[in-house]
């Protein structure tokens, strides 16, 4: 027959101070309540009338064993040490299994983070942060988040070059595609478009935060373009991520920049269109599927010079003359318009002559003032004429 070795007894000095004060107080109550429990004391008085009974002090703890069974408590606690390592080489080797068969590229969404990750890491993060009961729980964005971040920078073997360059401080990981998890992409794009700083994002992505400035740009170029290249399909320039049949109101405003500058290399003249749509209930909201005017495409170009919008969107005909020179056009001209032009002057001099001689003043007592006034008017009438 097999005989199965028996766990050495160890006791932990604390626990049996705690159960002798429990016994103390539920037979003599009055004993407990007037003195502590000295521990140092009640080790000694264990010692002194248990046969083969010591102590041995680890950490702040102290702990009581017989002395035959010494040699086999260390023994049992090696083979947990081993036997803990083996079960955490067995489990890192599940996770790692379930991250690297996973098959995760960036298709423009952020969204539906949960159908991203696998089931089996969440569950195991979740239940690293809020202990093994509660793995049946719905799951947290912080296990989310971290599994992510774990997907994100997962390397298969560590290369050469990294263990070359221990000495020199961390290096940055290069991360696959395939695994590119929304996470990385959100925090990098919202770092830049936040505050266009790209050794901002380039800290962020050798912490394993963010992807890296190349990949924002990058992502950012292919949006654009295939962005670009609905409207130019359309001949049409429409924002993305409006819905269809919903009330639409449009608001125009013009944008002026360093209006006092002589020159326009340093002034900006445009014009600014909002676009702002109304739901009718909150209902039609939440139920209404999302509907965008294009879709991210895979092998659409990446180039910034690749983008380009309509004609008739970007160009704008001049409003000024192309020269300083201008030709003037020939206008059709008649003398016939010429004289008739001549004969109303005639009559309107004709008619300011009869007001003034029929009104002059015939007084002898005006002064010679006057009268040379009235002569400078006839003379300046009959010149006119």
């Amino acid at each position: 027959m097999l005989r199965l070795a028996a766990t050495p007894t160890v006791l932990k000095l604390s626990d049996l101070s705690r159960l002798y004060a429990t016994h103390l107080d539920r037979h003599m109550p009055n004993a407990s309540s007037t003195s502590k429990i000295n521990a140092t004391h009640l080790k000694e008085r264990l010692i002194e009338n248990i046969p083969n009974f010591t102590a041995v002090t680890h950490g702040r703890e102290v702990l009581l064993t017989f002395s035959e069974h010494l040699g086999e408590a260390l023994h049992h606690m090696k083979d947990n040490a081993d036997a803990e390592a083996v079960n955490l080489m067995h489990t890192a080797k599940i996770i790692r299994n379930e991250i690297f068969s996973w098959k995760q590229n960036f298709s423009g969404s952020l969204s539906h983070v949960k159908d991203d990750v696998p089931h089996a890491l969440v569950t195991f993060v979740g239940m690293l942060l809020e202990g093994p009961g509660n793995c049946d729980r719905n799951t947290s964005q912080a296990a989310l988040s971290i599994s992510q971040l774990l997907m994100f920078n997962a390397v298969k073997r560590l290369r050469k070059a990294l263990l070359c360059d221990e000495q020199q401080g961390p290096s940055v990981v290069r991360h696959k595609s395939s695994r590119e998890m929304p996470l990385p992409v959100y925090v990098g794009m919202k770092l830049h478009s936040a505050t266009r700083k790209k050794h901002l994002v380039e800290k962020f992505h050798k912490l394993g935060l963010s992807v890296s400035y190349e990949r924002v740009m990058q992502i950012e170029n292919k949006t654009a373009n295939t962005v670009c290249k609905k409207y130019m399909t359309d001949d049409l320039v429409c924002p993305p991520v409006l819905e269809p049949n919903l009330f639409t109101v449009a608001a125009l405003d013009n944008i002026d920049h360093n209006l006092t500058s002589t020159t326009a290399k340093s002034s900006f003249h445009g014009t600014a269109i909002s676009v702002t749509q109304f739901a009718q209930t909150v209902e039609s909201t939440t139920k209404q599927t999302p509907q965008s005017c294009c879709h991210y495409i895979q092998n659409v170009s990446d180039a910034a010079t690749d983008i380009v919008l309509p004609s008739s969107y970007c160009e704008v005909p001049p409003c000024i003359l192309p020269s300083t020179a201008p030709v003037i056009p020939l206008l059709p001209f008649s003398l016939q318009q010429s004289e008739h032009n001549r004969t109303n002057e005639s009559d309107w001099l004709n008619m300011v002559h009869k007001y003034l001689s029929e009104n002059r003043d015939d007084d002898d007592d005006d002064d010679n003032d006057d009268n040379d006034d009235d002569d400078g008017d006839a003379h300046l009438l009959m010149w006119c004429s």
